[in-house]
């Protein structure tokens, strides 16, 4: 008597394979690929070793060639969408800051930077990190104390505290 075997497709979100599985008595079968265990939803196809093979093969063939247009499609839809933002940066204004008079908007105080028109060679996040070094290095140039000279009368003298080690 023949083995029979049946062609599943795997549940999981990121396989989607399709694969072949040795009839059982037991609903449950495991995903080789992604080692999920799951039930059996759809049996897509049922026969010997050699058949479900092929059919697996094609399965599998046509579902790459469906992602791959679906990837294809994608990658068009990101460069049309970064044509189009090419597009609104042209259209937009070089100087958002002032009105249409001439004198500065009320706005303007109130913004740190243009946004649309970035110049400097840093980004965002590193013009942070810079201003908050600085910050941290002037806070401890006030902070500082002077260093202890010989005329001071703690200069000579040995401590019987560890902590003045830290202070």
């Amino acid at each position: 008597m023949p083995q029979e075997i049946r062609v599943l497709q795997c549940s999981s979100i990121s396989c989607n394979c399709y694969q072949v599985d040795i009839v059982k008595k037991a609903n449950k079968w495991q995903c080789k690929i992604c080692g999920l265990k799951q039930s059996v939803f759809k049996e897509i196809f049922r026969g010997n070793g050699a058949e479900c093979r092929a059919k697996v093969q094609q399965l599998n063939l046509e579902r790459g060639k469906r992602q791959q247009e679906r990837d294809m499609n994608d990658i068009d839809l990101l460069v049309e969408l970064e044509k189009g933002m090419d597009d609104i940066k042209e259209l937009v204004p070089e100087n958002i800051g002032t009105q249409k008079n001439g004198k500065q908007s009320k706005w303007s105080k109130y913004v740190d930077e243009n946004i649309f028109a970035s110049n400097s060679k840093e980004s965002p996040l590193e013009n942070s990190y810079n201003n908050v070094q600085s910050r941290q290095q002037q806070s401890l140039n006030k902070c500082s104390f002077p260093p202890s000279t010989p005329s001071d009368p703690q200069f000579g003298a040995k401590s019987n505290s560890k902590w003045q080690n830290y202070l």
